[in-house]
């Protein structure tokens, strides 16, 4: 039995969601049971969340249904507090459970340079005291990073997938005086779209014969910054926020769009390599796309992405029009070979496989020498 325990909350990050159900389901192909957990069970949250900061969501973890013994436990990250880790040493300790932690972005600390200077000392300081005994309870930390070990503990390396039946290829559309961009997220600054619109403001400065409309699907603390980018160089003609966008609609604006637009600010956090979700989709899709810094299992010879300089240089928007007249006039069949190459290469059932191959591995363990007792006994 596995159980998944997460603190995401649907409304505010239907993206995340998404990659959970895609691995639950991918673990459920390999023929696990699996029990996903939220963790925001609290009788009275309003006053409960006064009094703990926002990262202690696991102090007073309940769960609908007890965890069996010798169970596998599959963490994503919450955040380093006392009762993360309380919680943990129970699991380990009581339970017997092979604890697995998913760290989505390492080094996440600068995920939190946002905030102001006190609150991520203290943040920093929690996180390294928790991590000098979490180590002792965790078997594996799951990482779409190239560290080997993280916090002592040794890693399982893997790169972000996707559930390609879940997403529709898109339609291919006329290329005529008119390019048509996508861009689909919840908007963070690592997200770099603000290089996108300042090369747009470059752009716009000379009449041009064709128009590039910028689409922006999604919200998130970013949002006001661009709409205010956007109205400083009034830009507002063709830059689009549609807000989020699900199933039919979302497939619309992506049947309209001939070029999607992955992250352009990944090093704003420190990486230079790294597995974003959304390139992945944009695969699926069958639509070319952009971005900056190395994926992990794109090729950078893939001739159907667009790489861009890993700093805060605005894009050139002239280069994107050459590279999509390119593969117009020389690849009909696109859209077809990136889905394929997707349908190979990028799904969670194949990006899981390491991770199922440690659980049958403690598993059989765990049988031999239960066995093994029985026959001494």
């Amino acid at each position: 039995m596995i159980y998944y325990i997460h603190n995401i909350v649907d409304s505010y990050s239907p993206g995340v969601i998404k990659k959970i159900k895609s691995q639950i389901r991918a673990f459920q192909y390999y023929g696990y049971m699996i029990q996903e957990c939220k963790v925001f069970k609290y009788e009275n949250s309003c006053k409960r969340v006064r009094k703990l900061d926002v990262y202690s969501q696991f102090y007073d973890l309940k769960l609908d249904k007890g965890i069996s013994p010798f169970s596998t436990i599959y963490f994503r990250f919450p955040g380093s507090n006392y009762g993360f880790l309380k919680l943990l040493k129970f699991l380990k300790n009581k339970l017997h459970c092979t604890i697995i932690i998913e760290i989505p972005t390492y080094p996440y600390r600068q995920e939190i340079k946002c905030l102001p200077t006190r609150i991520q000392t203290y943040l920093s300081l929690q996180d390294i005291i928790c991590w000098k005994f979490a180590r002792y309870y965790v078997d594996k930390i799951v990482t779409y990073s190239e560290h080997k070990y993280i916090h002592g503990v040794e890693t399982i390396g893997i790169n972000n997938g996707i559930d390609i039946f879940t997403i529709s290829p898109k339609e291919k559309i006329d290329f005529n005086k008119q390019l048509q961009v996508i861009a689909v997220a919840s908007i963070k600054f690592w997200h770099g779209y603000d290089r996108f619109i300042e090369g747009m403001k470059i752009y716009y400065e000379k009449d041009r014969s064709i128009k590039v409309i910028f689409n922006i699907v999604g919200d998130g603390p970013e949002l006001e910054s661009l709409k205010e980018l956007v109205a400083k160089y009034n830009l507002q003609k063709f830059v689009v926020f549609h807000g989020p966008k699900f199933a039919n609609d979302l497939d619309t604006i992506f049947n309209s769009s001939h070029v999607a637009l992955g992250t352009l600010g990944l090093h704003r956090i420190h990486l230079f390599q790294a597995s974003p979700l959304k390139s992945r989709e944009y695969c699926a899709r069958g639509i070319p796309f952009i971005q900056s810094g190395d994926s992990k299992d794109i090729p950078n010879d893939f001739k159907y992405v667009h790489y861009v300089p890993q700093n805060d240089s605005p894009i050139i928007i002239e280069d994107l029009i050459n590279f999509y007249s390119n593969i117009v006039g020389n690849f009909p069949n696109y859209n077809r070979e990136i889905r394929d190459f997707a349908e190979k290469n990028l799904t969670w059932i194949k990006k899981m496989q390491p991770i199922v191959e440690y659980i049958e591995s403690v598993e059989r363990s765990d049988t031999a020498r239960i066995c093994e007792v029985k026959t001494h006994n």
